[in-house]
């Protein structure tokens, strides 16, 4: 329902920084990609080196705060009436938020993470050894576990409140903040704070696509016969960004929630068909003993740095992992928040959590367990093949191996291009909602808004793509969850600070 104060107009004193900045990155990683490529290299090894341990130490704490608040009084924190409904039902609810935080990369590493864990095993393993096998899909399946998601959900609680039950109509972070900004909310420090997380926020999906892209550019290319080229490349990734923009036109009902569903469909109609044609008992096998070998190692996977030899591993997936999810933290705060009206605390935090472990857990479930199981029985060498064609050829060659594989890469693709349009089409979204000046529940940014920040993430997915290869994913990946970290601890600080202030108010 409109008010009196709806201003849909964007702020141009956070528009325009943020859009300077990401041009300026922009136009560096397409123009001059090595040198681009060298400054970001060194930056990324110091922060993989000074702060790997703390990030250990932060992703523990986020775990146990979800637990907390979950099983305590907290739990029963209503956000809209006491008889209030959730505005969507329970399964595309976690469908918005899978889509929307796994993106297209959710295959690629299904497929290829355990194959990188063959070569360089965590926990001392020799590579290709038999506990190389242990560790491969156990490794991967912790990287998506609870220790995944929280980040995502706890931050989502203070922005749920402060929209939902303090009636602070305003979807921008430093709302949320004012606890802790008190006067700065509206002022430098908190225009800067809204800058960091815009910033962070498309330097982490331009990461996504990263990833996404050149797989569904290879896969094509395979199945069309196509050359692959800077042609095909260009007219992808411009075919892509005309559907997410489309998506983000049509607005978060009939865009955002229709892709979510129907790319649901898609991955569940893709695993059904594995476990017809594929070695279905071996394949349940794999996944349970990962599931066992997971769950026994908990504790040293938790906090593992290897501090004793030279591998990489807890800083090169982990950590890695980590800073992804640190970056999409306060984005997918503000989105959860957007689509959870009439939830609880409890709701949130045990529906988000089990829905997103158990989807994601079925694709790795199935997939990563073929792709070990083909290495295993000799039918490919895909280690091999990963070392010296990259993950894209790899991933294609794996999926060859299925029966009707070109039919399978075809589906795969779609999944692929629907999932990113979803995280896209809902960052674009969140970013206008944020960036307005005052957008009250209910009300959409205007359109040209959000495909301005759709095209501009289109761009920033080309520049991720020229400069290539999956180390360059990973140091936009970390980038980005260092400049969100700051505006992340202080959502969690005013939620606790809210909490203490309204204490008598809500009859906690």
């Amino acid at each position: 329902m409109k008010t009196r104060n709806v201003d849909k107009r964007p702020e141009m004193k956070i528009l325009l920084p943020s859009a300077i900045v990401l041009l300026l990155i922009m136009g560096s990683a397409i123009l001059a990609p090595g040198p681009s490529e060298k400054i970001l290299s060194i930056a990324f090894k110091a922060l993989m080196r000074y702060t790997g341990s703390f990030f250990l130490w932060a992703n523990l704490a986020v775990v146990i705060l979800c637990g907390y608040f979950m099983f305590s009084k907290y739990g029963d924190i209503k956000f809209g009436e006491p008889d209030e409904k959730p505005e969507f039902k329970t399964l595309p609810w976690v469908a918005m938020i899978f889509c929307s935080v796994i993106a297209g990369a959710i295959m690629f590493w299904s497929f290829i993470e355990p194959l990188y864990h063959l070569m360089d095993p965590p926990m001392y393993a020799k590579p290709l050894s038999v506990m190389a096998y242990e560790w491969a899909l156990s490794y991967t399946l912790f990287d998506f576990s609870f220790v995944f998601w929280p980040w995502f959900l706890l931050p989502t609680l203070p922005v749920c409140y402060m929209y939902y039950i303090r009636k602070n109509k305003s979807l921008r972070t430093t709302s949320t903040c004012s606890e802790v900004l008190g006067k700065q909310t509206n002022g430098f420090w908190g225009m800067v704070l809204e800058i960091l997380i815009v910033v962070g926020m498309f330097l982490a999906n331009a990461a996504t696509m990263g990833v996404a892209i050149p797989i569904i550019i290879e896969a094509l290319a395979y199945v069309f016969g196509f050359e692959v080229n800077l042609s095909l490349t260009v007219g992808t990734l411009l075919a892509i960004t005309a559907l997410f923009t489309t998506s983000v036109y049509l607005g978060l009902k009939k865009g955002i929630q229709r892709l979510s569903t129907i790319n649901v469909i898609v991955g569940i109609l893709m695993v059904v068909y594995m476990l017809i044609v594929g070695p279905t008992i071996d394949l349940f096998d794999i996944f349970t003993n990962s599931v066992g070998r997971m769950f026994a190692e908990l504790p040293a996977l938790l906090l593992s740095t290897d501090p004793f030899t030279k591998s990489t591993v807890p800083q090169d997936w982990s950590i890695f992992f980590i800073l992804w999810e640190v970056a999409y933290g306060p984005f997918m705060a503000i989105f959860i928040a957007r689509i959870s009206r009439g939830r609880t605390v409890r709701q949130i935090i045990g529906y988000g959590m089990l829905g997103g472990i158990g989807a994601v857990w079925t694709i790795h479930g199935t997939f990563g367990s073929y792709s070990l199981w083909v290495m295993q029985h000799g039918i490919l060498d895909s280690v091999k093949l990963l070392q010296e064609s990259g993950g894209p050829a790899t991933l294609i060659a794996i999926m060859s191996t299925i029966p009707l594989g070109k039919m399978m890469l075809l589906v795969f693709a779609l999944f692929s291009i629907i999932s990113m349009a979803t995280a896209i089409d809902s960052g674009s979204f969140i970013i206008a909602s944020m960036v307005s000046r005052n957008l009250p529940y209910g009300e959409d940014p205007t359109r040209g808004h959000r495909l301005f920040w759709a095209m501009l993430q289109g761009g920033m997915g080309l520049a991720v793509i020229v400069i290539g290869g999956l180390g360059t994913v990973k140091m936009f990946v970390n980038f980005s969850g260092g400049l969100i970290f700051i505006p992340f601890v202080i959502l969690i600080i005013a939620w606790f600070k809210m909490l203490k202030t309204d204490n008598v108010k809500c009859g906690l």
